[in-house]
């Protein structure tokens, strides 16, 4: 059906995966492309400003989709910051508590390196994980 995945609910790839390039809908999901767009979203307006960059992880971005997000983070205070990132971290737990999206950030987090922000969308995972283990008992 895709390039490198068989099935949306697949947890990993069936190929190795190009670095830093945008891919279509005939290589992977398209829940994979837009957690993939809130990942470098999520990066960009929230864990770069108050973290720091992560070089190691960008190379897995598309440079171009990363320069395309605009805001003006930087300017705001550390509280500002810690509450945006938060959120955004929320955010992208409730999203992954949909299968499919779980499927697709667990894909995208096994070809990434060990690096800082990988380490943190672990976390963020783990607590959709937990969450959606109870929702999956109901269905």
């Amino acid at each position: 059906m895709y390039k490198y995945v068989k099935d949306k609910l697949d947890h990993n790839y069936t190929q190795v995966v190009p670095i830093g390039q945008t891919l279509s809908e005939k290589e992977i999901p398209q829940e994979e492309i837009e957690i993939r767009e809130m990942v470098e979203a999520w990066y960009v307006s929230g864990y770069s400003p108050l973290i720091g960059e992560d070089t190691l992880f960008e190379q897995y971005c598309c440079a171009q989709s990363l320069a395309n997000i605009k805001g003006d983070w930087e300017s705001q205070s550390q509280q500002q910051k810690t509450t945006r990132l938060q959120r955004l971290e929320q955010t992208l737990a409730e999203i992954c508590r949909s299968r499919v999206y779980f499927a697709a950030l667990t894909r995208f987090l096994s070809c990434l390196q060990d690096c800082s922000v990988k380490q943190r969308l672990t976390e963020v995972l783990s607590v959709a994980e937990a969450t959606q283990s109870k929702s999956w008992l109901h269905h």
